[in-house]
């Protein structure tokens, strides 16, 4: 019984201060940044667009925007509209505050990665997939897919072909069910220049198909073999790092950053070269920095296995999950926090964690999976984890190199499901 009141304290400020989710439009390109205030002619703001938003600050001093992404076809609110921006609500994640409003609701955009839902047609807007809300806590919906994976739709013509990567956690409605083959599914696919929703073919290895049917156990296991596979690429590739990324498009060399002084006080960033992510909109092109933190590797992964999480930033994390105690048992998918970083148990038995990691001139700057001893210093086991956490001992944290860079005051448990 007092579990199940901790439970309800902790989600009471949530949904106490969360408002209604009216969706009026949704986003018509393969990703767009959310931002925490206006950009463009804001002259205290380091970036003047949204094109040159790098992927992480050197220092706490060199702070960066991006707040989150959002993906082809999500819904959004549009609350206020200043120029060429909007602010907007979203509902697949929040974002724990203190204070009198505990809930982050309003995020910048650039408005013309929005297509309005009031311009389509009630046909055209029963196409756009039914939005994962966490005021609701749903994450099923019928006749839709998600893809697990990027895919590349490639559309070609008389004379030319174009190709477009959608990222891992895309969502789609099905269309046509009767013509459907083993390999292929056919989806809805919206058509920004047009304004209406095509039907494409999508192979069936990309995606999977939303539905109530699996025990929580499933979902825990899809959700290991998901974030296992995001960490494993070929040809020595894998997927970039981004603070407040959560898309899953390019993947990169490992090692392909660098730092760069930006902006009128030529502050330290780090950016990633050719991995901007183009897409056509309109008659203009705009840049979209693609990648993911370690928060938003767990909620795109989570939702994409039909778990009822939607942590926004770590913070959140103890509002979304029960905290590990000593009657447990680790399991395969717990979540491992400490203060501004999480990382995710992979495998018991090998000892192993799957992590979004940042760039600090020699690390990682990529998604991956390494042995539990790489990360902690004097920690080689799950156990010899669990026993730190307990008795709620100081850790040391390990860099690339195998240095220690910092002494964390202690590390939290949280079971998954």
């Amino acid at each position: 019984m007092k579990k199940l009141h901790l439970m309800i304290i902790l989600f009471l400020p949530s949904f106490l201060w969360a408002s209604h989710f009216n969706p009026n439009a949704f986003c018509k390109v393969p990703v767009a940044d959310l931002v925490s205030f206006p950009l463009i002619n804001n002259k205290n703001s380091t970036f003047t667009s949204y094109a040159n938003i790098p992927c992480l600050g050197f220092s706490k001093k060199s702070v960066i925007p991006r707040l989150g992404q959002l993906l082809l076809h999500e819904l959004v609110e549009i609350i206020e509209e200043k120029g060429q921006e909007v602010r907007v609500k979203i509902s697949n994640r929040y974002y724990a505050q203190h204070g009198n409003h505990p809930v982050l609701e309003g995020f910048w955009m650039h408005k013309s990665c929005l297509q309005e839902l009031d311009e389509l047609s009630l046909h055209e807007q029963k196409k756009v997939p039914l939005p994962l809300d966490y005021r609701n806590r749903n994450a099923f919906q019928e006749n839709t897919l998600v893809l697990k994976e990027p895919w590349t739709h490639i559309k070609e013509s008389l004379f030319s072909s174009r190709s477009t990567t959608y990222s891992a956690g895309t969502r789609f409605v099905k269309a046509i069910h009767e013509l459907e083959t083993s390999d292929n599914y056919l989806i809805y696919l919206f058509n920004a220049t047009k304004k209406k929703f095509e039907i494409q073919e999508i192979p069936t290895h990309f995606c999977l198909e939303e539905n109530d049917d699996y025990l929580p156990e499933k979902r825990r296991t899809l959700f290991v073999h998901i974030i296992r596979h995001w960490a494993h690429r070929h040809n020595q590739k894998a997927f970039a790092y981004a603070l407040g990324g959560s898309s899953l498009v390019e993947e990169v060399s490992p090692n392909n950053f660098k730092l760069e002084k930006i902006g009128p006080q030529q502050k330290l960033f780090f950016v990633r070269t050719h991995d901007h992510y183009y897409y056509a909109n309109s008659s203009t092109h705009h840049a979209t920095q693609t990648g993911i933190d370690c928060s938003n590797l767990i909620t795109r992964a989570a939702q994409i296995a039909g778990i009822a999480y939607y942590a926004g930033n770590t913070t959140t994390i103890s509002h979304e999950l029960q905290a590990f105690t000593k009657n447990d048992v680790l399991e395969n998918g717990d979540i491992v926090v400490w203060k501004g970083h999480t990382i995710i148990i992979s495998s018991v038995k090998d000892n192993l964690i799957v992590e979004a990691r940042g760039y600090e001139p020699s690390d990682y700057g990529v998604v991956h999976e390494i042995p539990l001893q790489e990360r902690f210093k004097d920690i080689k086991t799950m156990e010899d984890l669990k026993k730190a956490y307990l008795a709620k001992r100081k850790v040391p944290i390990l860099a690339k190199a195998g240095n220690v860079k910092e002494i964390i005051n202690g590390i939290t448990i949280f079971k998954l499901i």
